[in-house]
């Protein structure tokens, strides 16, 4: 264009000096009353005229059209117009005002501004207003930010920021006035939480943000939203095995399970649990999931993955149980709410109790089947029907157990009442067993085998047959 206002002149100035990480400043209204929508004092509302010729007068902000004007089109375009350019309102309304506000008229009533250089970083073909101070050139990222008010004195008191994955604050600023401005700067690359607050007047607040991984957004006051430069996408929920913590994108690649170590949904399973590990244990029953959840019998919750030979358990997020396979089960340590020990088991029915006779030491959970103890002998005072194993009988006077067989080899001649303990094995002839039950002797071999070469064949047939039909002594 070949006028060139004051504010051109300046913009071309500061450029100059500048550095080129750039927060673009925002112009300050101008004293007069004609600088934004508001009535006149004391009249009546008024409103935005243009000239009819370009260039024989400034826009006009009136209750009556001037001679020689139109109303505009667009109220708020014009008022952005002369509130970035003063030139348009202080001395004419040129090709360049009318450029700026065809230009806003065609973004939607947006007077967008920005930087049209197409080396910069933040280049934007679409700018209605050139801002060559705005335009940052990096390495790396950049963004860049348009701030909008609809009532044209700025934000009160809402501010936008860039926190990163430390809460650090890395970047931050505000509308100061008017009703729109930029801000743009370099960015390291990685994630970061952009947040919006609202100030006194959130209604009127308006911001686009360019430059992300997830293109261009938009959006009001009160906002937040999870961007990235350059940002790796990954596995984003800290319970599964590939957990990257560096990720600032889910790809939807999480693991909850990887190289198992035994199926966690084939039975229920025992957590024997011990708060500070001082030997006071209590038991609950867990279930697993196939969706990684699990509960137990006291109705409490959580998160489950297995990865490898490790189970973890997580309560809210929040990592609770830690343990590792040892074959049999998972034995590991309580990290929150408190610290200490546990073991989980398989669910296995039996009997618990030490002192019964069935005690079974795999067993986990008792199945009522527990026989303890007693005097087995019927014939004793202390005869108990329901013994599951041998306990000391008490026989009533006169009654001795032993063997009474006198031909046994360990015949008791004292004993009254028979053990069945007697032993009658030295009758037994060659190949042959002594057989408590049957009180005789019966062969060591299986029946048939007359030669005692433990095959049943021909050999024995004939052994057989040259005793057939004798008498035996």
């Amino acid at each position: 264009m070949l006028r060139f206002s004051l504010f051109a002149l300046m913009t071309v100035a500061a450029s100059t000096c500048l550095s080129q990480s750039f927060w673009a400043p925002v112009p300050q209204e101008t004293t007069s009353d004609n600088n934004s929508l508001r009535p006149l004092s004391g009249a009546e509302p008024a409103f935005w005229f243009l000239p009819d010729v370009l260039g024989v007068g400034p826009a006009v902000y009136s209750d009556v059209a001037p001679e020689g004007y139109t109303l505009a089109e667009s109220q708020s375009c014009v008022a952005q117009v002369v509130s970035y350019d003063p030139y348009c309102l202080d001395t004419g309304w040129d090709d360049l005002c009318e450029e700026e506000y065809l230009c806003c008229v065609g973004e939607d009533e947006q007077l967008i501004l920005g930087c049209s250089n197409p080396l910069a970083c933040n280049f934007d073909p679409n700018v209605c207003v050139s801002q060559p101070i705005s335009c940052v050139f990096c390495l790396g990222s950049c963004f860049s930010l348009t701030l909008t008010d609809s009532y044209g004195d700025g934000w009160n008191g809402a501010t936008w920021s860039f926190t990163d994955g430390d809460g650090t604050v890395v970047a931050s600023g505000t509308l100061a006035d008017g009703f729109n401005a930029l801000a743009a700067d370099c960015i390291d690359d990685g994630c970061y939480e952009f947040e919006v607050s609202g100030g006194f007047f959130p209604e009127e607040i308006g911001w686009t943000l360019d430059g992300s991984d997830l293109g261009t957004l938009s959006g009001g006051a009160n906002e937040s939203v999870a961007v990235s430069f350059n940002g790796t996408s990954g596995c984003m929920s800290p319970n599964a095995c590939n957990y990257d913590e560096g990720a600032c994108s889910d790809d939807g690649s999480c693991l909850f399970l990887q190289n198992g170590a035994t199926d966690m949904t084939a039975h229920s399973w025992e957590l024997f649990y011990d708060f500070g590990c001082d030997g006071e244990i209590d038991q609950v029953t867990l279930y697993f999931a196939e969706d990684f959840t699990a509960g137990d019998s006291d109705g409490t919750s959580a998160e489950w993955s297995l990865c490898g030979d490790v189970l973890t358990l997580f309560f809210d997020g929040e990592v609770g149980y830690v343990g590792s396979w040892d074959g049999l089960g998972f034995v590991g340590n309580i990290v929150n709410p408190f610290a200490g020990c546990f073991e989980l088991y398989p669910t296995s029915l039996g009997c618990t109790d030490p002192a019964a006779c069935n005690f079974d030491a795999d067993a986990t959970v008792f199945d009522g089947s527990c026989t303890y103890p007693g005097c087995m002998n019927p014939l004793a005072c202390n005869y108990d029907a329901l013994a599951g194993c041998e306990d000391s009988c008490d026989l009533p006077g006169g009654y001795l157990l032993g063997c009474i067989n006198p031909n046994s080899s360990n015949y008791d001649p004292s004993a009254t009442v028979d053990d069945g303990s007697c032993d009658l094995s030295y009758m037994c002839l060659e190949g042959t067993v002594y057989d408590p039950a049957l009180m005789g002797c019966v062969p060591a071999g299986c029946p048939g085998d007359f030669n005692f070469d433990d095959e049943i064949d021909v050999n024995d047939l004939l052994e057989f047959l040259l005793v057939y039909d004798t008498l035996c002594e």
